[in-house]
């Protein structure tokens, strides 16, 4: 342990110590002219600094627990529609780990101006019976596309509504060991 102490003391001492880079390289070597001229530290000070062993471990992808596409999509829907203009403070709260990050910037510019939209318009939203249709599940390894049917109740301007939706959930991830993202929703009303 002693000698591989002094090997590294000798190493950094080169290093700090002004050597200079030669070969292929040395078109990239970085000059820097405050060095020069003030020293680095106090020739009477030591210095020492520990190194850790490296370690053995591999830094390929490894499968997090994630929820299924399916759970995912009734999570999503529920947390970008229900509203309740009365309190907004878990109006689109609790799905941002299952956003991919272009989609939850884009969202968090129009969470505002939905809740602007719902205070002035009294809106109170609710989605119940939640289901995911099956037939429409089609997944690849690092994209997918489902539907989710549901009915949606609440008022809006004082007027009572009750009706059923489609919801259209598309979701991307990086690799297949990597977990889902939800990439785009939309709410399509039911016309009867």
């Amino acid at each position: 342990m002693h000698c591989s102490r002094i090997m590294f003391t000798i190493i950094i001492s080169a290093l700090l110590g002004g050597c200079t880079v030669n070969g292929p390289l040395s078109a990239y070597e970085i000059h820097d002219t405050q060095a020069k001229e003030a020293p680095i530290s106090n020739p009477t000070t030591e210095q020492t600094i520990e190194v850790s062993q490296p370690s053995n471990e591999t830094t390929a992808d490894i499968a997090e627990p994630s929820l299924s596409v399916e759970e995912i999509a009734m999570v999503v829907a529920q947390d970008l529609r229900n509203i309740d203009y009365e309190d907004t403070s878990e109006y689109m709260n609790g799905s941002n780990a299952y956003l991919s990050p272009g989609y939850q910037t884009a969202l968090n510019q129009l969470r505002k101006r939905n809740e602007q939209v719902a205070k002035s318009r009294k809106i109170i939203r609710e989605l119940y019976n939640l289901e995911v249709d099956l037939s429409s599940v089609q997944k690849s390894d690092t994209t997918a596309v489902l539907k989710v049917v549901a009915s949606e109740k609440g008022s809006e301007m004082g007027e009572q509504f009750d009706h059923d939706l489609s919801i259209h959930v598309h979701f991307f991830r990086e690799s297949s060991l990597r977990p889902w993202k939800v990439a785009d929703v939309t709410f399509d009303i039911a016309v009867e």
